[in-house]
């Protein structure tokens, strides 16, 4: 058992969240949340509604494609199973009264995504700071449980060497071989819960699109260097 293997000059699997300024962890994880994204064009295309109504006096029937479903179901309000959006639209000349109505329901779109944004934004901070505490509680049980599993298996090597010279009984053996058992076990399930942290951290913060960009960029520039561009 090697848990938080060192490399590259000392990081290991999730260093980036432990030793990371949680501020800047935060706003990094808000820019790149998905759904705060899509929800950030919803509004978009609201406000272009409303735009577009006051400065041509056109009521506005909006045509919005493409969409994105999210993960999340159920009935509340927040808890949205796709959202519609797009950057098209139909645009016809009306009365008033209907521009009047085009207005008041594009600025209540753009209320309602603003409230969306701000709600999906205050689970992402919440997410974050509770993972990244999870993540530094689960780290120093870990360093804890290590040490003591070198301990314990110092103290049964010990009654080992003394069994097999007469000095230590069998029983005595195998409870500090129990022991030593027993706390890997506790560091293998420890590190299990720490690397499952890491990977909701790593989805959260954004960073496997992070890797994905870079991924295509190395894609990219191989097909230039070998002639394919």
């Amino acid at each position: 058992i090697r848990p938080l293997k060192m490399v590259n000059g000392g990081s290991y699997y999730g260093n980036r969240y432990i030793e990371r300024d949680i501020e800047k962890l935060i706003l990094d994880a808000v820019e790149s949340d998905v759904e705060i994204r899509v929800l950030k064009i919803a509004k978009k295309n609201a406000e272009l509604k409303k735009s577009l109504a006051e400065r041509g006096k056109w009521d506005i029937t909006g045509k919005l494609f493409g969409n994105y479903d999210f993960q999340q179901q159920g009935d509340d309000r927040r808890e949205r199973s796709g959202y519609t959006v797009g950057v098209g639209f139909d645009v016809r000349r009306n009365d008033p009264k209907l521009l009047r109505l085009s207005m008041q329901q594009a600025e209540a779109e753009i209320r309602r995504f603003t409230a969306e944004i701000q709600w999906r934004e205050r689970q992402v901070v919440n997410l974050i700071k509770r993972r990244v505490r999870q993540a530094h509680n689960e780290r120093a049980l870990i360093q804890e449980l290590k040490a003591s599993k070198e301990l314990r298996r110092s103290v049964y090597e010990q009654k080992l060497s003394s069994f097999r010279s007469g000095e230590e009984t069998i029983d005595n053996v195998i409870r500090s071989y129990v022991s030593l058992i027993r706390t890997e076990e506790d560091l293998v399930e420890s590190l299990a819960d720490f690397y499952e942290i890491v990977i909701d951290l790593d989805v959260a913060s954004g960073f496997y699109f992070e890797r994905l960009g870079d991924v295509v960029k190395e894609i990219g520039e191989s097909y230039r260097v070998n002639g394919f561009n």
